[in-house]
């Protein structure tokens, strides 16, 4: 079952408290992304971690957003040009991505993969779209945590977001202090 974020709730993204809770500067810092990466943000919603990731990567670098609303990739694409960095924004879902093999050092998804209909096949298409040695970074809702987000039903435990990394084919998994509300994972893409 697809459980996709409300779109009239997209304001909420940017608010103080999620700012506080999930720093995108910090987290993109801890996940390892670095200048002149090659960034796709699945599920990246009005930019919240795009548009800082953009500031990071710089000119060297590039950062696609991928989003299946429009009314969330057109805020992203507003937000990215009061901010002065390019976004490329395509239309998209995690199980099929719009990208060609390879053509990424850094794919990142954040609070998303508990959404997706299939998080096996979400993560096939990280593994496709990356380059070897590229990261796949991984944050979602913590279990147990009393701070929003979706119901516990709904979360996906470490464990699990490991096991599902694993059997896509990732290796050197790495779990990453996101908070305390987000659990955060990297894995390399090998070959």
């Amino acid at each position: 079952m697809n459980k996709c974020f409300d779109v009239s709730r997209r304001d909420r993204l940017h608010s103080p408290q999620r700012h506080n809770s999930l720093p995108p500067d910090q987290t993109l810092e801890l996940l390892g992304l670095n200048p002149g990466d090659h960034v796709v943000d699945i599920g990246c919603g009005t930019g919240f971690f795009s548009i800082p990731a953009a500031r990071i990567v710089g000119s060297a670098g590039s950062v696609t957003g991928i989003d299946p609303s429009a009314e969330m990739r057109a805020d992203l694409e507003r937000r990215a040009g009061e901010a002065g960095v390019m976004v490329r924004t395509l239309e998209g879902r995690a199980g099929s991505l719009p990208l060609k093999d390879h053509s990424v050092t850094f794919a990142l998804m954040v609070n998303v993969l508990h959404e997706v209909e299939s998080p096996e096949r979400a993560l096939k298409e990280v593994f496709r779209v990356l380059s070897p040695g590229g990261i796949a970074a991984v944050v979602e809702w913590r279990m147990g945590a009393n701070s929003g987000g979706p119901p516990p039903q709904h979360r996906l435990s470490l464990q699990r977001i490991f096991s599902l990394l694993n059997a896509a084919g990732f290796r050197q998994l790495r779990d990453i202090d996101a908070g305390v509300a987000h659990v955060g994972v990297t894995a390399l893409r090998g070959d």
